[in-house]
């Protein structure tokens, strides 16, 4: 190869040279609002609002409340760090930007001094001089057409990314400070027009002229109640989330719109509003504050629509298919409602227990086992009208064994390993004494045992309780000080209570559960979730199971006499007027443990 064509392929593999950089691309920007030098200190801080929780270098104010970080936004300290040398991170972004950039790698890459960007260059200039600022400029590689088209639509992305995160935690009058601005460079002429940007300056809008009424929070809804919910879908994705009793969930984002508290509330309780959230499929273009994941190969937060929201709903609400949900995704808004109204008309011929039994005769459809489980397990609770007809049910397996064989292919590590045996045992109790039980019980144990307990209790079978008890002691049977740490726990308490009574009651002598401390068991009694399950019980006059001359309460009060010497004598014997006042007498004495 000759010299000549040498040079010609080292050219043409190399990147393009960095534009001129125009001071006038400077002043532009500072006329649309980019923050300009204000003699603040470079530091190391942590930032207090960002959602990605980032800990970067920026310039801090006078009153170290606020730092300008290499993004061009304007954050406020979660905690201030030590002095940094700013010359350290110049000198590692040039090196960074030798090295060819990572497929799908943002070029404005957030508010941390990673690779040299035209954005990076801008905020350099503004607070350190054109000197540095040139240096940088010199490593920057992949411009645009001219340096302040690079540097406009480096900085709208960053102003978007950040009105997105204010508007996820209900800082809308933030956010529209940043959308504003995004406005601003785009009349400018320093940005092309962002269409997402423009729907959420319009939302945000919207919602500080008309403020939302307060979100409804009960166990119970009225339709009304629905109403208010449906309503608020607007704010799913709000942090921290919202919450209602029986679907609240950690101050976090969720990571699918249906693990969302809202969706998954209005997934259960929703058949009466129904028509409403098919209204909303239809023609609800509200925006949400929940991040839907990004379609584009760069990273960008993009936001779910309440018509949208209100689908995954439905989804929940109608026990849609995969198939059904994936065949609507092309789907014009109106084709979609009528083919939601059509499955509507069918859902409402149904009772909540066959819906149960059609998805877990589904064998396409593992991942909604769990949720149809429970389904049943409250259908059969709520004694469902079409329990007679499920039973009778023999082709193409009866119920009792269409459940046994979901529950024996479920995996321990996960929902179903325990929504799954708890449908089974409360669809067929008597499982409880067969041999399907030893097979289920590795994946019960560790996750669900105080149902089990229950059931095993409810059965008659002091052997699971034995071996359940034996489980729950670990490695050290004499060892009671996981029992008193766990009490206060909602499930975990009434498990150990539940244990200690169930066992109690087959003896005279206290059982080796709790024999080796009985101070430390007694002291279980005081745990607050615990002593809940005891007066309970003790409040229960129903007849035992089995045993129809047997109150619950009798059988817990002479349990609790058998168990501890200190507790009032109940032998249940006598006269029922007797009977009553030795319980009486345990109840006063549990609750003031």
């Amino acid at each position: 190869m000759t010299a000549l064509g040498l040079l010609l392929g080292l050219l043409l593999q190399a990147p393009p040279p960095p534009a001129s950089l125009d001071e006038t691309a400077f002043i532009a920007l500072a006329e649309a609002g980019f923050p300009q030098a204000a003699k603040w200190k470079y530091r190391e801080v942590e930032l207090a609002t960002s959602c990605w929780g980032h800990t970067t270098h920026g310039w801090v104010s006078d009153d170290a409340r606020s730092v300008l970080a290499w993004d061009g936004v304007i954050y406020a300290i979660g905690k201030l760090g030590p002095p940094v040398a700013l010359e350290t991170d110049l000198q590692r972004m040039i090196r960074e930007g030798k090295r060819p950039p990572v497929i799908g790698e943002a070029a404005g890459d957030g508010p941390r001094p990673t690779r040299p960007s035209a954005l990076r260059v801008a905020v350099l200039q503004s607070q350190a001089g054109s000197a540095m600022a040139r240096r940088l400029w010199a490593a920057t590689t992949g411009h645009a057409t001219t340096p302040l088209q690079d540097m406009g639509s480096q900085w709208q992305d960053a102003l978007f990314d950040r009105a997105v995160c204010e508007y996820q935690y209900g800082f809308d009058a933030l956010a529209l400070e940043h959308l504003e601005r995004i406005e601003s460079l785009t009349k400018r002429g320093l940005a092309e027009k962002q269409p997402d940007a423009a729907r959420l300056l319009r939302e945000v809008r919207r919602r500080l002229e008309q403020p939302s009424e307060r979100l409804v929070n009960t166990a119970s809804p009225t339709v009304d109640d629905l109403k208010n919910w449906v309503e608020h879908l607007e704010d799913v994705g709000l942090v921290p989330q919202l919450e209602l009793p029986g679907f609240a969930a950690e101050n976090q984002r969720a990571l699918s719109l249906h693990d969302v508290p809202l969706v998954r509330a209005l997934g259960q309780h929703g058949a009466p509003v129904a028509e409403r959230l098919i209204e909303a499929v239809e023609t609800d273009e509200r925006v949400s504050r929940f991040i839907v994941p990004s379609r584009h190969a760069q990273w960008r937060p993009e936001l779910a629509r309440v018509s949208q929201v209100a689908e995954v709903v439905l989804q929940r609400l109608l026990d849609l298919e995969r198939s059904f949900v994936e065949d609507g995704f092309r789907s014009s808004p109106s084709s979609k409602a009528k083919r939601l109204r059509e499955r509507l008309a069918e859902w409402k011929k149904q009772s909540p227990a066959e819906r149960a039994v059609l998805v877990l005769d589904d064998d396409t459809r593992p991942s909604d086992w769990a949720r149809a489980a429970a389904q049943l397990t409250e259908a059969v609770a709520n004694k469902d009208p079409a329990l007679g007809t499920l039973r009778a049910r023999s082709k193409p397996a009866s119920v009792t064994e269409l459940l046994t064989r979901r529950a024996l292919t479920a995996k321990p590590d996960d929902d179903r390993g325990c929504a799954l045996p708890r449908a089974l045992f409360a669809w067929a109790p008597e499982v409880g004494s067969t041999g399907v039980v030893a097979h289920l019980e590795q994946r019960i144990k560790g996750r669900c045992e105080a149902w089990y307990a229950e059931a095993l209790e409810a059965l008659g079978n002091p052997r699971g309780l034995a071996s359940l008890a034996e489980f729950m002691r670990g490695p050290s049977p004499s060892d009671a000080d996981m029992v008193i740490a766990a009490c206060n726990h909602p499930e975990q308490g009434a498990l150990h209570a539940a244990l200690l009574l169930a066992l109690a009651e087959k003896t005279r002598n206290p059982p080796r559960l709790f024999a080796a401390k009985p101070d430390e068991w007694q002291a279980l009694l005081r745990c607050r979730e615990a002593k809940a399950f005891v007066l309970r019980r003790l409040a229960d006059l129903r007849p035992r199971p089995g045993e129809p001359k047997v109150r619950t309460a009798d059988a817990y009060a002479r349990a609790l006499a058998n168990a501890f010497p200190a507790a009032p004598e109940f032998d249940g014997g006598g006269t029922q007027a007797a009977r009553d006042a030795a319980l009486k007498a345990m109840r006063e004495w549990v609750e003031g443990r």
